[in-house]
């Protein structure tokens, strides 16, 4: 909290976390870690969309190896869709998208960075017809407009 001196509010500053123009950064691996675990899904989320939209490219990886299993292990809806919508980690996409959460399984298909959600060992064909001719047209929106999509070719 913030301390007054002479009608003036004078903030505490937190050495160990700051924020630039996107997410929070953190003075160490342990500690982004350790305030990830324990903060609320909200911050979790915000976080790792920031984290996310402030990559250099899409290709790079930015989340450190393992953090988006452990803050999977939460299992908190919050947290499991910003892994969906932004995560990187081709394992806990496929995991969320075979789960039976719509909204999980749309946020994976809008998912704009590059993981091996694409590829034929990923999502299989019956998948892609079910994507293709269901009756989720959301998930159809999603797919198509998925700008990966447009990298790849579309076979009938």
């Amino acid at each position: 909290m913030g301390a007054h001196k002479k009608g003036r509010k004078v903030e505490k500053r937190d050495a160990s976390i700051s924020r630039g123009n996107g997410a929070m950064k953190f003075s160490s691996p342990a500690i982004q870690e350790e305030f990830l675990l324990n903060a609320s899904p909200k911050v979790v989320y915000n976080w790792i969309r920031d984290t996310a939209c402030d990559r250099e490219s899409k290709f790079n990886k930015v989340f450190p190896e393992g953090l988006l299993v452990k803050l999977r292990n939460r299992r908190d809806p919050l947290i499991n869709l910003a892994i969906a919508e932004f995560g990187d980690d081709d394992g806990l996409l496929k995991e969320l998208y075979e789960g039976d959460n719509q909204a999980i399984r749309i946020a994976v298909l809008s998912n704009p960075f590059e993981t091996g959600f694409f590829s034929k060992e990923w999502i299989s064909e019956d998948q892609i017809r079910e994507i293709c001719i269901g009756s989720n047209e959301e998930a159809r929106v999603a797919y198509f407009k998925n700008r990966r999509l447009k990298e790849k070719e579309l076979e009938a």
